[in-house]
Order: C-alpha cells, then sequence, then structure tokens
C-alpha cells in the first residue's frame, strides 16, 4: 500500500506541477474549467492520501489520519461542485452566471454533504466510504439519520447532473451538439458518464459480494479509477488547447446555419 500511494501521490503530484506551469505560460485569459481542474488537481493529491506513509514512518498518528480523512471528503466535494457548475455551466456564457441563482444552490447540497461526512468522522469516527448502513441502524440511530442525510446528499448531486447533461443533450439535439459545444465541454460530458457508471458498479458490486478484504481489493480499484479520470480531463482542458467557452451568439448563428443547412438539404430532395 506505501508503494500505491506513493506512485500515485508522485503522479499527481507531477500533474499538478506540469498543469500548473502550462496555466503560467498561457498568454491568453485562463478559462472557467482550467482553474476548477487547478483546483481538482491539489486535491486529488489530498485524495491519494501521502500522508499515510508519514504515519506508516511514525508508527501511526490520528492528526495525520484525520488530515487524510477530511482530504479525501474535500476532493469528494470539490468534484461535486465542478460536475454541477461545469454541467450547469454550458447552458450560458460564464457572465451570465447570478451567483446567488446559480451557484448558492449547488454550494448549499455541496456543503451539507461535506458537513455530515466530516462531523460524522470527526464525531463518531466513521468514514463516510466505510458504512455498512444495516450495522448503522442497529447501532446507533443518530449514525443512521446522517447516513439517510449523506444519501440523500448524494442522490440530490446524482439527479441534478443528470438533469443538466440530459437537459442540454434535449434541447440542442444531437446534431446540433456537434455545431455547438465544444471538444472540451464533450470530452467532459463523455468522460464523466463513463466514470460515474463504472463508479456505480464498482459499488454495486461491493453490495452484493460484500465489503470484506484487503485494501488492494476494496479501495485501489476507485482510487486507480478515480486518478485516470482526473487524467483524462486533465488532458482535455489542457491550456492552448481548443476554447472552451461558446458565446450565446456563437451558439444561435451555430443554430441558424445548421437550420439553413438542413433547409438546403430538404430543397435539394424535392427537386430530384
Amino acid at each position: 500500500q506505501v508503494c500505491v500511494r506513493a506512485f500515485f501521490t508522485f503522479t499527481s503530484g507531477c500533474m499538478l506541477i506540469a498543469y500548473a506551469l502550462a496555466i503560467c505560460a498561457q498568454p491568453t485569459k485562463r478559462e472557467h474549467g482550467q482553474l476548477w481542474m487547478t483546483m481538482l488537481l491539489v486535491l486529488l493529491v489530498a485524495l491519494n492520501d501521502p500522508m499515510y506513509i508519514a504515519r506508516v514512518i511514525v508508527g501511526g498518528n490520528q492528526a495525520l489520519y484525520a488530515a487524510s480523512v477530511l482530504g479525501q471528503i474535500g476532493f469528494s466535494g470539490g468534484l461535486f461542485m465542478f460536475w454541477l457548475v461545469y454541467a450547469d455551466g454550458m447552458q450560458s456564457a460564464p457572465g451570465m452566471r447570478p451567483f446567488c441563482s446559480f451557484y448558492v444552490p449547488k454550494l448549499m447540497l455541496v456543503s451539507g454533504y461535506v458537513g455530515v461526512s466530516a462531523f460524522m468522522f470527526l464525531v463518531h469516527g466513521r468514514v463516510p466510504d466505510r458504512i455498512n448502513v444495516a450495522d448503522a441502524h442497529s447501532q446507533n440511530k443518530e449514525i443512521f439519520g446522517l447516513v439517510v442525510a449523506l444519501a440523500c446528499s448524494l442522490v440530490g448531486v446524482g439527479l441534478w447532473l443528470s438533469v443538466l447533461v440530459s437537459r442540454a443533450i434535449y434541447r440542442l439535439g444531437w446534431k446540433k451538439v456537434e455545431y455547438i459545444y465544444t471538444e472540451r465541454e464533450k470530452s467532459f460530458v463523455g468522460i464523466t458518464v463513463v466514470f460515474v457508471i463504472l463508479w456505480l458498479c464498482g459499488h454495486l458490486y461491493r453490495v452484493f459480494h460484500g465489503r470484506r478484504g484487503s485494501w488492494m481489493q476494496l479501495q485501489l480499484p476507485f482510487l486507480t479509477l478515480t486518478n485516470s479520470y482526473l487524467a483524462l480531463l486533465t488532458h482535455s482542458f489542457w491550456p492552448g488547447e481548443q476554447s472552451g467557452a461558446v458565446a450565446p451568439a456563437e451558439m444561435k448563428s451555430a443554430q441558424a446555419s445548421y437550420g439553413d443547412e438542413k433547409g438546403a438539404g430538404l430543397l435539394d430532395d424535392d427537386e430530384d
């Protein structure tokens, strides 16, 4: 486990340094998604738990363990916030996002998840992703209530993200997506959908086959999946590539041009 943690910490640290240098060397204005990626790479280093090696060296330390778990909770909260903000931001330009109506609802939902997770760990010593619901219900009603609140916040994030992505594709149509969405936005949607599906399949497997096993069997697959997902996102949002933002005026002109092309095609068919 020490070697695995060290490897992921090293690779995520290298990605963070390389991405930060690329951001600093970028002559144009930094995009909204690139700032989010910088934050996620910082939190990814915390998720990979560099403190684990220090805990092994000193023979265990509760403060370092608490910092590691809180870092993992912070990564989950940051990732959820990025999903909601970027998916909803695909519908509007950065200057058309009022703070109260755009950011505050998402911040409240994600803060609820982070707050409940941190309280559950700091007060009851339960790590959010290693909780058995049946045991929590039989042992302590307060813990069971926290588990229900945690589950509701996760379901809320999942449903909200599903609605945002489905609404974008439904409103524009599959063919118009090619005209209006940028490569970054299409990559974000595709990579995130695959990541969520694999993550859910992994947890369903753990539910049906039990949670007993070594760290390599239970935690390593999810850690590898998350690092791979962030590596693909980093490549998609790399500075200097195609712009990740489309102005509403450009979106309307693209829709109009698509409609003209479609109408011309119908006229050609009629002539034939």
